[in-house]
């Protein structure tokens, strides 16, 4: 399978909330090189500033076949490392995928990291150690990445009322 570039787009009426113009999602398994990036309205980079608008990336993969854990574990920490080489990338997470659906379509691994806003993830981009995708990506089968403004979801400062399950 040949890499593909989808550029994705609300369905029906439904808005997104927020203002990004559209969504990179990139699925395949042969990789040469890969320029990773979104267009931004200038109004969501302003609200990113005056509010400190966190990026979140996720990156759903299946690591190639005969690679070794080893291997796997060596790239794991050295993506793990990028936290400590580039200042607005903030925390890091991975794990293997757990969802049956998405086990089914191939993916093994997730991984999730933090920038402190868009121009954040636009600095990561421009530093030497994004060099690492290089050496990552090669080692990739399949993958999916999404980029997206953390949302929040804020508990209610009163109580609400208590109801009884039946």
């Amino acid at each position: 399978m040949a890499m593909g570039i989808e550029r994705m787009k609300p369905l029906h009426n439904f808005s997104l909330p927020w203002d990004l113009k559209w969504v990179m999602l990139i699925v395949g398994d042969e990789w040469d090189e890969l320029a990773v990036g979104f267009e931004v309205d200038e109004q969501r980079s302003l609200r990113d500033k005056a509010k400190g608008g966190v990026l979140k990336n996720v990156l759903m993969a299946k690591v190639k076949e005969g690679t070794s854990e080893s291997q796997i574990e060596q790239l794991i920490q050295s993506y793990a490392n990028l936290v400590n080489l580039v200042d607005p990338m903030k925390p890091f997470h991975w794990g293997k995928e757990l969802s049956i659906a998405k086990q089914e379509e191939g993916y093994t691994r997730v991984f999730e990291t933090t920038f402190e806003s868009v121009e954040g993830m636009a600095q990561y981009v421009a530093h030497p150690a994004h060099h690492f995708v290089k050496l990552f990506l090669p080692n990739l089968e399949i993958m999916c990445f999404i980029a997206a403004p953390e949302q929040q979801v804020m508990r209610p400062s009163k109580t609400l009322p208590k109801y009884r399950l039946c």
